[in-house]
C-alpha cells in the first residue's frame, strides 16, 4: 500500500465518521421531537395531582374534550408543549384560592367578589370558580388582573405560602 492509497483509506474513514455522526445525531434530534409523555409527567410539571389536571383540562382547554383526555395514555411532545403554552409555563401561578387571596393582601369574601364581576375577563364561568380549587397560571394572572388592574409579580406572595 502506497502513501497515497493510505491517505485516500483515512479520508474515506472520515466521511464515513462524519456522516455516521450527522445520522445518529438526527436521529436523536427526531426521537426526542417525538417522545411520548405522560399525563402524570404534566401533572408533576405543575405539582398537582392528575385529577386537577384533568380538571383543568374539562374546564379550561377547549381544545381537548374530556373524552379525547381519558382515553389518551400518552402525549406527543407537540401536545406537552401545548398544553404547556395554554396553560402558563410559570408554575409559581399555580394557586388555590387562599394562595390568590392571600398573593392579592385580600381575603376570600374580596376575591370572591371580585372574580364573580370579572368572569367574562378571566374566562371562566361561576361553576368553574366553585368547582375549581387549584388555577393554571393563566387564569390566575387573569384573577390578579381583575384583582388589581394590572399584572402583579407574585414570587415574594406565594414563596411564604
Amino acid at each position: 500500500m502506497t502513501n497515497k492509497d493510505f491517505q485516500n483509506t483515512i479520508a474515506i474513514l472520515i466521511s464515513i465518521a462524519i456522516v455516521c455522526f450527522i445520522i445518529f445525531f438526527n436521529f436523536k434530534k427526531r426521537n426526542k421531537r417525538n417522545e411520548k409523555r405522560t399525563k402524570n409527567d404534566l401533572a408533576r410539571y405543575y405539582t398537582i395531582s392528575k385529577p386537577t389536571l384533568a380538571n383543568w383540562i374539562k374546564h379550561f382547554h377547549p381544545e381537548i374534550s374530556p373524552f379525547e383526555w381519558k382515553s389518551k395514555r400518552f402525549l406527543t411532545s407537540e401536545e406537552y408543549e401545548n398544553i404547556l403554552n395554554f396553560f402558563g409555563k410559570d408554575k409559581t401561578l399555580v394557586l388555590n384560592k387562599k394562595g390568590i387571596f392571600i398573593a392579592c393582601e385580600s381575603d376570600y369574601k374580596i376575591l370572591t367578589g371580585s372574580v364573580k364581576s370579572h368572569l367574562k375577563k378571566i374566562g371562566i364561568t361561576e361553576d368553574i370558580w366553585k368547582k375549581c380549587s387549584v388555577f393554571p397560571p393563566r387564569i390566575t394572572q387573569q384573577i390578579f388582573v381583575a384583582m388589581n388592574g394590572e399584572d402583579k409579580d407574585t414570587r415574594s406572595a406565594t414563596n411564604s405560602l
